[in-house]
């Protein structure tokens, strides 16, 4: 998940998709190195005060175990006898049967296989931990696979969030794969989908718990399983990048700005990284470096729908009611069951003297906010438009409804 401030007069929950926008590869030229504000010694004690030492990282995590309630629930519903496709079956409706489990998608859960039992309720992650463990306990092939899908969005309070999904895959007698996913509207791209050794899934939840934390306005608690996700995956660009932001928000402004462009130099396409620290520096009054890192993402963050929401915003307040339009238009074609999009184009028309089209949007606001409340969505997302963002991966949008 990545995270930054954005406008406070907007509160409300927002979910949206966009598209990535490649950027030009003369703009890699212009990017300074990472190391380049930091001499090698210093590069040393950073690296020292932001990872900590071995107390502060959290105790070793078995995401997949199962305790012995958890077993003979699966051993009520589950006849070892049977092939694998009928476990397989027989698992996923263990877990949404409304005679079952139940479980219900809980867009702040990140838990345990085990805690997600007990609690019946869970993200993306949770639900494919659950899976994977239960599969493997009676005798299925099971793994997490990471889906590559075009980003989508969330806001959360004061914050812009980005996730990516999760599901289980596997074989079946050693030469059928399977995928079983809890977002069953997805396509799934088999060239960008990949699967990953248990230990990245581990890193996957210290890094939600990381974020989840300062969401809930706990930076230091944050830096504990940030620290803990970058002991066991030091590679893990999502993770820097939520430092620097538990960082800035701890007012240490070096650890900061060495985080975030640790994760550009491990990841050259991390644009939420990039718009951070154009934003780090922009609050600092290095002007030339916050242009050279916004101006990378300022393409990309064009085609982000509530980048043209506010767009659209601002030139409502300066009365400009005519571009207001043309940027709200925009973006609901980019994300088009976001309720206040709707509204705020009612508020347009209303402006513009059309009051059959400013019905009609109020009445889809009314619609899709009634749907909104029925499905907890909680969508991908990726780039933000002003100050800190962090990256929360690898949850789903909804439950299945079978």
């Amino acid at each position: 998940m990545d995270m930054q401030p954005i406008n406070p007069q907007s509160n409300r929950v927002l979910c949206w998709a966009i598209l990535i926008i490649l950027l030009l590869a003369s703009c890699s030229a212009q990017q300074p190195a990472v190391t380049a504000s930091f001499d090698s010694s210093r590069e040393v004690d950073l690296l020292a005060s932001i990872l900590g030492q071995s107390e502060d990282h959290l105790g070793p995590l078995d995401l997949l175990s199962l305790d012995e309630e958890l077993k003979r629930y699966i051993d009520d519903y589950v006849n070892p006898k049977w092939a694998g496709e009928a476990k397989i079956r027989a698992l996923r409706k263990l877990m949404f049967a409304p005679d079952r489990l139940n479980i219900e998608y809980d867009s702040r859960r990140t838990q345990t296989a085990n805690e997600t039992f007990r609690s019946k309720r869970g993200n993306c992650l949770s639900m494919t931990s659950l899976f994977v463990a239960a599969a493997r306990y009676v005798g299925v092939d099971a793994n997490f696979q990471v889906v590559k899908r075009n980003p989508t969005w969330r806001k959360s309070g004061t914050i812009m969030v980005r996730n990516a999904h999760i599901n289980a895959t596997g074989w079946i007698s050693g030469y059928r794969r399977y995928v079983v996913d809890f977002l069953p509207e997805t396509v799934i791209d088999e060239k960008d989908s990949y699967t990953i050794p248990d230990l990245h899934a581990v890193t996957l939840y210290y890094n939600n718990m990381g974020a989840e934390s300062i969401i809930n306005d706990d930076p230091a608690g944050a830096i504990r399983y940030l620290r803990s996700a970058l002991a066991i995956r030091p590679e893990f660009a999502d993770a820097w990048n939520n430092m620097g932001v538990a960082m800035r928000r701890l007012g240490r402004f070096e650890q900061a700005e060495f985080s975030y462009r640790h994760a550009v130099a491990l990841d050259s396409n991390h644009y939420t990284a990039m718009s951070n620290l154009g934003h780090f520096y922009g609050g600092r009054g290095d002007s030339s470096r916050e242009q050279m890192y916004l101006s990378k993402v300022e393409s990309y963050r064009a085609k982000h729908p509530y980048y043209l929401f506010f767009k659209g915003r601002e030139a409502y307040d300066q009365r400009d009611y005519e571009a207001a339009r043309k940027y709200l238009n925009k973006a609901i074609r980019r994300k088009r069951d976001e309720p206040e999009f709707y509204l705020a184009l009612s508020h347009v028309y209303t402006q513009l003297g059309n009051h059959r089209r400013s019905d009609n949007n109020m009445r889809k606001a009314t619609e899709y906010g009634e749907i909104l409340k029925q499905h907890d969505d909680e969508q991908e997302m990726d780039l933000l438009i002003k100050g800190p963002s962090i990256s929360v991966g690898y949850k789903a949008t909804r439950i299945p409804s079978h």
